[in-house]
C-alpha cells in the first residue's frame, strides 16, 4: 500500500545503531504491485543500506508473521519487532527500545500501540485476549522457533505472544519487561498527530 512510503519515513531518521535494520517481508506472489511500489520506494526515496526487502512465496505461510518467521533472517539479529505497512514508529521508538533491551538481552519486551481504531494497547501490563497485539512485542530471537498457527484468525497474534512468553517463562523463570511507551502508530490521523505521535 501507498502508507508503505510513511512507515519508511518513519524509519529513516530513527537514531540507530549500526547494526540495526529494516527489513520488508512481502509476498512476490500475492502482491507483484507491491513488490514494485517498494523498488520504487528504495530507489526513490530510502537509499539507505540498512532498509532491505526480503521476498518470500506463499507456501505454508498464512499470515505475515510466519512469512516473517519462516524469512526474515533471524541469524543476522538479536531482537526482532514487527510493524505493519500501515504503521509508523514513533520518533524515538529505536532508542527507546534499544535501551530497554539493553537491560535484560534474552528478555521480551511489551510496548505499547496506537490501534487502528485509536484504542492505545495494551490498557494495562497483563495480556488480555483483543487488548494487545504483535505490533507491542520486540522478541529475542531465540525464541523465533516458536511457530505460529498454520491458519489465520484474529487472535493468532495472541495465541503466539502466549506461546512465546511461556518459552521464556520455562526457559528462564523471568516475566516479560511492560514498557509503558507507545512506540507504534496504526494509520497516524490528525488525533494522534495532536499527541505528538508521528
Amino acid at each position: 500500500r501507498e502508507s508503505l512510503r510513511r512507515t519508511i519515513g518513519s524509519y529513516l531518521p530513527q537514531e540507530r545503531s549500526p547494526d540495526e535494520r529494516l527489513i520488508l517481508v512481502m509476498n512476490a506472489e500475492e502482491a507483484p504491485d507491491g513488490v514494485a511500489l517498494v523498488r520504487r520506494l528504495l530507489d526513490d526515496e530510502a537509499r539507505d543500506p540498512s532498509v532491505h526487502l526480503a521476498l518470500c512465496d506463499g507456501r505454508g505461510y498464512f499470515n505475515k508473521m510466519n512469512w516473517a518467521s519462516f524469512n526474515v533472517p533471524v541469524k543476522t539479529t538479536h531482537v526482532l519487532p514487527m510493524i505493519g505497512d500501515d504503521d509508523i514508529l514513533t520518533r524515538e521508538a529505536f532508542a527507546t527500545l534499544r535501551q530497554t533491551c539493553a537491560e535484560d538481552v534474552d528478555g521480551i519486551v511489551l510496548f505499547r500501540f496506537v490501534s487502528p481504531h485509536r484504542f492505545i494497547l495494551w490498557d494495562e501490563p497483563r495480556m488480555k485476549m483483543s487488548w494487545i497485539s504483535g505490533h507491542c512485542i520486540a522478541v529475542p530471537t531465540r525464541y523465533w522457533p516458536t511457530p505460529f498457527s498454520t491458519r489465520d484468525y484474529p487472535e493468532v497474534d495472541y495465541d503466539w505472544m502466549l506461546a512465546v512468553l511461556a518459552r521464556q517463562w520455562a526457559e528462564r523463570r523471568v516475566e516479560p519487561k511492560w514498557l509503558d511507551a507507545v512506540l507504534v502508530v496504526a494509520r497516524p490521523d490528525a488525533l494522534t498527530e495532536a499527541h505528538g505521535w508521528r
